[in-house]
């Protein structure tokens, strides 16, 4: 019967080295300094640089131009007089 407890005795104090052994706090990892500088590289970010972000043309350019049309599957007079008057207004600004 003694030998049973001695046994199970050391099996819990293995696991319970083990468990202690993987939590220890003796080696922590530090950031390494980024070159000559001494700044500490920004690990939380995915992309370390500014992305490029390209600048659209101004709105009613040749590059980005305002485009209107009419739907419609008959002629309506007086959908196109007042596009017409529309891009009168539009043209005067």
């Amino acid at each position: 019967m003694n030998n049973k407890w001695a046994k199970s005795l050391c099996i819990v104090i293995a696991v319970l080295f083990l468990f202690l052994q993987a939590c220890s706090t003796g080696f922590v990892a530090r950031p390494e300094s980024a070159g000559d500088n001494g700044e500490a590289l920004n690990l939380s970010s995915p992309t370390p640089l500014p992305t490029y972000t390209p600048t659209p043309a101004p709105l009613g350019s040749l590059e980005n131009p305002v485009v209107l049309g009419l739907i419609g599957s008959q002629d309506n007079q007086g959908q196109k007089l007042a596009l017409d008057e529309l891009l009168n207004l539009l043209h005067q600004s």
